[in-house]
């Protein structure tokens, strides 16, 4: 990431406490957008989360069914209440509850989601597992090769990627 400022400029870092929440469903983006898209879906989520929608930040909408990257940001401890703030912990509970108990949302199945960066499965990829019709960790896979590959912000692989390349040479050949 790249930022130019004139001289005297301040720039203030302000950290939020947050969770990182994606999703994928069913259906295509046009399906998504026609359904009432990030409005609709952050009205719906917040009803699930028993939280405000104004707490929910939509972040990226892939296409690929549709997966849908969203934070739950903590309200502001100097502005409100103490009462008010947000537990971030019960929101990954009831999260992670919603998506086992859920085959659908927004009128469209359910098939992957994440807390955190961490895969939750969904009653359907129960199912395909179950039933042996799955690839290992289809999902994020899918979400890698949305963002370009396994590549951190800044274009650098990742300690991840770089391990996984290093397996992709401990290939076994035999002989017919």
């Amino acid at each position: 990431m790249e930022n130019w400022h004139s001289n005297g400029c301040v720039v203030y870092i302000v950290p939020r406490d947050a969770i990182m929440l994606g999703i994928r469903l069913e259906f295509s983006v046009a399906e998504f957008f026609a359904s009432g898209g990030i409005v609709s879906f952050t009205d719906r989520m917040a009803a699930v989360l028993n939280i405000h929608a104004a707490d929910i930040k939509v972040v990226a909408v892939y296409e690929g069914s549709t997966i849908v990257e969203f934070q739950v940001i903590q309200r502001d401890p100097e502005v409100v209440e103490e009462s008010d703030l947000i537990s971030l912990s019960q929101i990954d509970k009831k999260y992670r509850q919603f998506i086992n108990s859920k085959e659908t949302f927004m009128g469209s199945r359910i098939l992957d989601a994440k807390v955190g960066g961490a895969a939750i499965i969904s009653p359907f990829e129960q199912a395909r597992r179950k039933e042996g019709l799955f690839e290992e960790d289809e999902f994020n896979q899918f979400v890698d090769e949305q963002m370009g590959g396994s590549k951190n912000v800044f274009g650098d692989k990742t300690q991840e990627t770089k391990k996984k390349e290093k397996n992709k040479d401990l290939v076994e050949i035999k002989d017919p």
